[in-house]
């Protein structure tokens, strides 16, 4: 078999050894024998298709075949870790005689998951000091990925002194001022790197992305041309842009930035491409684009369909069907926003299979309601939105709702019921005092007031209500938030 495989790529020889083991387990119920450098080409062949039994399965027979072997121990913890068994994966790794800078990074990632960065920094004195640059790297990106980064920042001044060359340490010091809020700080170190190197695409991203942290749209759009002459083929910069174009309002060059994210990134599996989509269908929302809002989440939704299918753990499945809740619901929300009320109504039923007590599906369903002036069945809807949440928020909601259909007499039952359950919720007293003088000046007008004019006393509600007035109350009824 070695003689066989012995003129193949690594690509090829992955596929023909994955033919031989998989025919052998069929036929003759056993797999055929692998060293220590197949067992790892299979497992990472299986975890990369995202199949972590089978990726498991080779594992722990290859450690079976060769017990003790460091590389297979760390790979099966990998795969643990990747599973959230860190139980396993810390016994496996607690097993490992020989620290090797793989090993070592891994429990260490392990200990930042679980918030304990005493222990992690403990496990990095295992490294072999001094650090090569590769390792160096990877310690500095694992902090931040964890949120460390004054963490990193101890490793990235050890870094640019013992490699002070080296445009990847340098590109971390970039990234701890982004981190830290320091743009402009950042935007001249990256500057400095990009003369020294204007061909490297990912130094464009990063002076994009902190553009866009800036706010600094045109600019954003300009650093993504560069990336794009420097490396077509970049995923992240067809996103940045798309969210600069939206921001400028130009929808239209936006939505094809999209498509080519979409395209690119969804190929790498770890990608976080549906929270970004999401953010991206939710600025088309604040711009009114409601029919291109609800194609982007429907692409969404199908994304994640799929991923719902391959996880690699309960808990990753978990995040995948929030995360599918919430592209379902802009979806029905978006299709309602265009009139399409029974493909909207059709969304609704399928949130409410993954999750019967959804509160926001039911006010969308209210709403439906409202367009078709059955109000009885909307109040349904509403109180079986505030049954399953039973807040003042979800009150001033169902109030908002009814204000944007002119319907004060509700409105204002919803809004002193918030006020009555919570005195201290600001918008809600604000809000109960300006539709009662409403109602009044209404009430005043006798029989002679038109739609027009009563649709202009509405709008003076709107108009009265800031979003400093929405943020306050948000922060009085969420303390913690920030």
């Amino acid at each position: 078999m070695e003689e066989d495989m012995y003129f193949l790529d690594e690509e090829d020889e992955t596929q023909h050894l994955l033919t031989l083991y998989e025919a052998s387990l069929s036929e003759h119920k056993k797999p055929i024998y692998l060293d220590d450098y197949q067992v790892m080409l299979l497992s990472d062949y299986y975890m990369e298709h995202r199949n972590v039994t089978n990726a498991m399965q080779v594992a722990q027979y290859g450690l079976t075949l060769h017990p003790d072997n460091d590389e297979l121990l760390t790979s099966l913890a990998s795969i643990y870790y990747e599973c959230n068994n860190f139980t396993e994966a810390h016994y496996l790794l607690a097993s490992i005689t020989t620290p090797q800078p793989e090993s070592v990074l891994l429990e260490a990632e392990l200990f930042l998951f679980e918030s304990n960065l005493q222990q992690a920094n403990r496990v990095v004195q295992k490294l072999p000091h001094p650090l090569d640059e590769y390792t160096l790297i990877k310690l500095i990106c694992l902090f931040f990925q964890a949120n460390y980064p004054k963490e990193a920042k101890k490793w990235i001044d050890k870094g640019l002194k013992l490699y002070p060359d080296s445009v990847e340490i340098a590109l971390t010091e970039s990234k701890y001022e982004m981190e830290m809020g320091n743009y402009d700080e950042a935007i001249q170190q990256l500057n400095k790197l990009i003369d020294t190197d204007p061909f490297n695409a990912t130094l464009w991203n990063f002076l994009a992305s902190c553009y866009l942290l800036k706010e600094s749209y045109d600019k954003v759009i300009e650093a993504c041309d560069y990336a794009i002459v420097a490396n077509d083929n970049e995923p992240k910069t067809y996103y940045y842009r798309c969210k600069a174009y939206l921001m400028l309002e130009n929808v239209e060059k936006a939505m094809e930035d999209l498509d080519r994210f979409i395209e690119f990134d969804f190929k790498n599996d770890d990608s976080n491409t549906e929270v970004l989509i999401c953010e991206i269908a939710a600025i088309l929302i604040g711009l009114s684009e409601f029919e291109k809002a609800s194609i982007v989440f429907k692409k969404n939704t199908d994304l994640l369909k799929d991923k719902i299918e391959t996880a690699l753990s309960v808990e990753e499945k978990n995040l995948f069907i929030e995360l599918l809740l919430e592209s379902l619901r802009g979806q029905a929300l978006s299709l309602y926003r265009i009139k399409a009320f029974d493909l909207a109504r059709l969304i609704c039923k399928e949130i409410k299979k993954i999750d019967p007590e959804d509160s926001t599906t039911y006010q969308i369903e209210g709403q439906i309601f409202l367009s078709k002036e059955q109000k009885k069945e909307a109040i349904e809807a509403f109180e079986k939105s505030f049954n399953s949440t039973p807040t003042t928020l979800t009150l001033y909601e169902i109030c908002s709702i009814f204000i944007e259909h002119y319907d004060l007499n509700n409105a204002l039952v919803y809004a002193q019921r918030a006020y009555d359950m919570n005195p201290d919720f600001e918008l809600a007293k604000k809000l109960t005092k300006i539709i009662k003088q409403a109602v009044d000046q209404l009430n005043n007008c006798g029989q002679e007031v038109t739609e027009e004019q009563f649709k202009k006393i509405v709008d003076e509600i709107t108009k009265q209500i800031s979003p400093e007035d929405i943020l306050s109350s948000y922060t009085d009824l969420f303390p913690n938030l920030k």
